[in-house]
């Protein structure tokens, strides 16, 4: 079945609007209306105004009036000036040579308007602007004043754009998007640019006209309370990559996907091997425990400090018992991770990712489950909040792209990004 866009019912708003005009006019006098408005032209540029965003509709309707007054006026110009020339001078010319003649010389003043819309600096118009100036100067007219009728486009093609332009500007909501959930990237949002006040007041806007937004992150619930306080979340989030779910009103652990015991020492026999204390997250009692041994460089006293004053149960222990961990992490030297990095991809037991930590000349190892690629998590949101699609904002997270139905690109200007997923909120998928 096919689907009726906000764009097109807009269009038929619009032109019905303008077609209305004319029956209204046309009830007070239809004479007036007959010479004065056209709902043909009216409907015309209210359809061409219509355009996806604002913006657009401002340009393309700016482009309208323009192109009409310059086509209407150099039109109302030239054939008067032409009628009067021709009527003293060649009276007596028969009709064939009349119009030969005429339609030379229409033909042949296009090439000033045009030049005139370039200088004026007014490129866009052009094409109006000559559509505008044959119909006056050689379309029909039904009886009704060539002067008169260039008014009437001018008239008629300006009310059609201003028109469309409020009907543009009036929002539209067709169908909310109640039946998806949106998920969003928000480590890749703030990494790809600088997220404004704006974005966020435009964000939280949807998130309380309704929308359902599931933040994704790579961190733990301590650090994203704390990096995204202007944010306003209602629903779990999915931290460590898809390794849990955090639900902050109940402040518990809904879903986890732990490595196994067993994989675990598989994983810290390989680490002893290349002498590096991982950080190893395991959560017990709806508590997330950071265990680690010994701090070894900048790197892993940046995070230590960093994950030790965190709030939402983010605790760290020395040599505490690990039995079923979440997540290990692993921060050491470039040039020694490389050895490290070789020998984790044999392990069909995990899955893990590569980062540039902050601090330079160092790299972070997140390892997680192997299962964890397949972002089960999501499934658990999916089935948690009893919902029937999925719609990610994404930048090159191509496991979550996988799970979505309608995958958004995250792009550098994050208010466009914003504007987007709002879009497809305020429609039906």
């Amino acid at each position: 079945m096919f689907k009726i866009g906000l764009s097109n019912i807009k269009t038929t708003i619009a032109v019905f609007l303008c077609a209305l005009t004319y029956v209204i006019i046309s009830s007070f006098n239809s004479d007036f209306a007959f010479g004065w408005y056209t709902p043909f032209f009216a409907g015309l540029a209210a359809a061409y105004s219509i355009q996806a965003d604002r913006k657009t509709s401002v340009s393309y309707g700016k482009n309208r009036i323009v192109g009409s007054i310059i086509g209407g006026l150099y039109g109302i110009a030239l054939i008067l000036i032409y009628e009067e020339v021709m009527k003293h001078n060649l009276p007596h010319l028969n009709n064939t040579v009349y119009l030969l003649i005429k339609y030379a010389f229409i033909s042949f003043m296009i090439v000033f308007m045009i030049n005139f819309t370039v200088a004026a600096k007014q490129p866009g118009a052009t094409f109006v602007a000559v559509l505008t100036y044959l119909s006056v100067t050689i379309g029909p007219k039904d009886g009704i004043p060539n002067w008169q009728f260039g008014l009437n486009r001018i008239i008629s093609t300006s009310y059609g754009v201003i028109i469309a332009w409020a009907v543009n500007f009036f929002t539209i909501y067709v169908n909310k998007n109640r039946n998806s959930v949106y998920i969003l990237d928000i480590d890749r949002l703030v990494r790809k640019g600088n997220i404004s006040g704006y974005s966020f007041y435009k964000l939280n806007k949807l998130i309380g006209d309704g929308m359902k937004v599931v933040f994704f992150s790579s961190e733990t619930p301590g650090m994203f309370y704390k990096n995204c306080e202007n944010i306003k979340y209602n629903l779990p989030v999915i931290f460590m990559n898809g390794a849990c779910v955090y639900d902050f009103k109940k402040m518990e652990y809904l879903y986890c996907e732990t490595i196994g015991n067993e994989n675990y020492i598989t994983i810290t026999s390989l680490l002893e091997k290349h002498n590096v204390d991982p950080f190893v997250l395991e959560i017990k009692h709806n508590i997330l425990y950071i265990n680690k041994n010994r701090i070894d460089n900048a790197a892993e006293k940046n995070y230590s400090d960093c994950k030790s004053n965190a709030s939402h149960t983010n605790y760290i222990f020395k040599n505490g018992n690990i039995y079923d961990p979440i997540s290990v992490v692993c921060l050491m030297e470039i040039e020694k991770s490389t050895s490290l990095v070789e020998e984790l991809s044999k392990l069909d037991i995990i899955s893990f990712e590569v980062y540039e930590y902050p601090i330079s000349g160092y790299v972070g190892i997140n390892i997680y489950s192997k299962a964890n690629v397949e972002l089960k998590s999501v499934d658990f949101i999916k089935n948690h909040l009893s919902l029937d699609k999925i719609v990610t904002l994404v930048d090159d997270n191509n496991n979550l792209i996988d799970k979505s139905n309608l995958s958004i690109k995250v792009e550098k200007d994050i208010n466009k990004s914003i504007k987007e997923i709002g879009r497809t909120f305020n429609r039906k998928l």
